[in-house]
């Protein structure tokens, strides 16, 4: 399935994906992911600044939240 969905993006010329989550309080959030980082997002879920997240405790400096 992966294999199909790069297909389809090299045959568009797909440069980036927008990969959204929606936040503690419900406001939606998302960011933009090179199409050459696909793989890694069908696998492995996009990291988000946690501080973007909602009232988890976390600043600039924290490491990103998996999604």
């Amino acid at each position: 399935m992966i294999d199909d969905v790069k297909s389809l993006v090299n045959d568009k010329g797909i440069n980036y994906f927008f990969c959204s989550f929606v936040e503690m309080t419900g406001a939606p959030k998302a960011k933009l992911v090179p199409a050459t980082h696909l793989e890694a997002m069908a696998t492995e879920g996009a990291g988000f600044a946690g501080f973007a997240c909602g009232d988890l405790g976390q600043g600039l400096a924290d490491q990103d939240v998996a999604s």
